[in-house]
């Protein structure tokens, strides 16, 4: 706790549920967990993390919808590409 670090993989919850979007979204889309996991073992301060919230700094959740799709479900999903830095 001294180095305000305490990681869960809840960041992500569908609406009117507690379910995780980890089982779904982080399973399909491993590089987004690897940057988050990179982001949490060697923080950089410019990377906003998808699926890990640091609940020694207060971060909450974030409920998602289908609403908050911005694609359509019969094109294949392009892959979110991070940047190296």
């Amino acid at each position: 706790m001294a180095s305000q670090s305490l990681w869960r993989y809840d960041k992500r919850l569908y609406q009117d549920s507690d379910a995780l979007d980890w089982f779904d979204g982080a399973i399909s889309q491993p590089h987004l967990v690897l940057a988050d996991l990179i982001e949490a073992l060697y923080p950089t301060g410019n990377y906003t993390t998808i699926y890990f919230r640091n609940i020694a700094k207060g971060e909450g959740v974030v409920n998602i919808g289908p609403e908050m799709c911005n694609r359509e479900r019969d094109v294949l999903m392009e892959p979110v590409i991070v940047p190296c830095e």
